[in-house]
């Protein structure tokens, strides 16, 4: 595990960073372990860096990646504020897309809260952006490799969100072949 020396070695990198990728690259490691400290941190870089739109998607990603048992609770939070423009596609994939693709941990949650969330992002964002909606549930796509809960979670998700009326033709498109029968 990690040490407090290691902890305090990481968050003084990030301080002490002359570059973005320097700095970058220690949050992500602080994310990546997200000790007590972790949001102090992510707090702090937003607030000194986060009016650039490419460091605010950093910033989002580095929330959706983080492993912790809050994630998605974090994820809900940012993706309701005000402040969060849900017609953006960037900020879409930042969030949402790095949650789906990058936090596996999270998204295939036991509970099925991480696939719930994901399909009703994707049904709320599909009248505005039907290719964002459709990449949120290609994140569905490797569903049959889970254990029989999360296959079983994953698939009453899907099949619920394909019978819905008014999908694009881009989210149904998805949904019919990520269902398809195995051949």
């Amino acid at each position: 595990g990690e040490t407090k020396e290691m902890a305090a070695l990481t968050a003084a990198h990030y301080y002490d960073a002359n570059n973005m990728n320097d700095r970058i690259g220690a949050l992500a490691s602080i994310s990546a372990r997200w000790g007590s400290d972790a949001e102090i941190h992510l707090e702090h870089f937003r607030a000194q860096f986060g009016g650039d739109a490419l460091i605010y998607d950093k910033w989002l990603s580095l929330m959706a990646l983080a492993p912790d048992t809050n994630c998605l609770n974090r994820v809900e939070r940012i993706y309701q504020s005000k402040d969060f423009n849900k017609t953006n596609p960037n900020r879409l994939y930042a969030l949402i897309g790095s949650f789906t693709m990058g936090n596996v941990a999270q998204f295939s949650r036991a509970d099925g809260a991480g696939f719930e969330f994901a399909s009703r992002i994707a049904e709320e964002v599909d009248p505005i952006n039907p290719h964002v909606s459709s990449s949120i549930m290609e994140s569905f796509r490797m569903w049959r490799t889970w254990e029989p809960n999360r296959q079983s979670k994953a698939e009453e998700v899907m099949t619920k969100l394909a019978a819905r009326k008014g999908n694009s033709r881009d989210l149904a498109d998805i949904l019919a072949r990520t269902l398809a029968p195995q051949k």
